[in-house]
């Protein structure tokens, strides 16, 4: 009988690609980060259409909401958030990247949003009095002196700039939270009344042309025409003896082998680190023609116990700087 053969050895386990460490000198060209800006005239009517059907349903929707509640100030601030995920999503799938552009868009989109809700209440109005201001108006001598004005100022109304003076001149009213049924709140009065109108229209526009503004000056390649998209590592890490600022500024000089000391430093620090992050917007299609983005931001408190990301420099860097980039906040392509 011939002897088994021994089994041939295990097969050594592959060793994990590890980034290589950066030398002192390693530096690029840049240049202080620019949005794009530009925009295609098909995405432009896109975000202007679809930004205004969006405006006007929110505007319906919040009408016949009102006619059972409305609560002062928290209506708006739900249609300029709705609105504003709406216009931001526009601005990604239209890739309109002129801030400016998008914007005025948003703010116009507001403005229609507050604008429609008022001229259903109009229309409602014209609805009721149409059919009996005729008889009203025969029979006006015959109301007391007392109500014969705001009688008149009713008969009056037959535009939709009419009707909002009228509204004016009623007034709007806020009703305390504990005053009862019989409780007429308070009155804001004409001129008040116009304020408050125009503070809930800044809510709404505001919350739309920052959410449209903001998107819109996010990195886009042009080379590919498409939006670049962010990368970030966990292994960034800055000494809190040593602070922020230096690795700031070696970003924006493209000192990257700085910055790679500086979080060498980090990773033994007696004090720990800060929280920091710093992200890499690259090509989805990694095309070498294609720039780079660095944006490094530091983690601050925010209310209810969260965190918000405050940017503290952006700078962009030319295509082959990806690995080195990557290196420093341990992603791997």
């Amino acid at each position: 009988m011939s002897a088994t053969p021994p089994p041939p050895p295990p097969a050594p386990e592959p060793v994990p690609e590890v980034q290589p460490a950066l030398a002192r000198d390693v530096s690029f060209a840049v240049t202080p980060y620019r949005p794009e800006g530009g925009f295609s005239p098909l995405g432009l009517v896109l975000l202007l259409v679809g930004l205004s059907i969006a405006g006007i349903l929110l505007g319906v929707a919040t009408y016949f909401v009102s006619k059972l509640i409305y609560l002062i100030l928290v209506f708006p601030l739900f249609i300029g958030i709705g609105l504003g995920a709406v216009g931001a999503f526009l601005v990604k799938a239209g890739k309109v990247r002129t801030p400016w552009l998008a914007g005025v868009a948003g703010l116009l989109a507001g403005i229609l949003a507050m604008t429609t809700q008022h001229y259903l209440t109009y229309r409602s109005f014209m609805a009721e009095i149409d059919p009996v201001r005729q008889e009203i108006k025969d029979n006006l001598n015959q109301i007391p002196p007392a109500e014969r004005a705001q009688i008149q100022r009713i008969i009056a109304v037959d535009s939709f700039p009419s009707f909002i003076d009228y509204q004016a001149h009623e007034g709007v009213s806020i009703n305390r939270a504990r005053g009862g049924n019989n409780d007429k709140g308070i009155n804001l009065g004409y001129i008040g009344t116009y304020i408050y109108w125009g503070i809930e229209t800044l809510i709404v526009a505001g919350i739309v042309l920052v959410a449209t503004r903001k998107t819109a000056l996010e990195p886009f390649c042009s080379v590919t025409n498409e939006w670049k998209t962010p990368r970030c590592g966990d292994n960034f890490m800055v000494p809190m003896e040593l602070g922020i600022q230096p690795v700031a500024e070696a970003l924006k000089e493209g000192a990257l082998g700085k910055v790679a000391e500086v979080q060498a430093h980090g990773a033994n620090s007696p004090q720990g680190t800060m929280p920091v992050r710093l992200y890499v917007y690259a090509s989805p299609q990694h095309n070498d023609q294609c720039t780079l983005d660095a944006k490094l931001v530091q983690i601050v408190p925010a209310k209810n116990d969260q965190t918000e990301e405050k940017e503290v420099a952006m700078v962009t860097y030319p295509a082959h700087a990806l690995l080195s980039l990557e290196a420093l906040c341990g992603v791997v392509s």
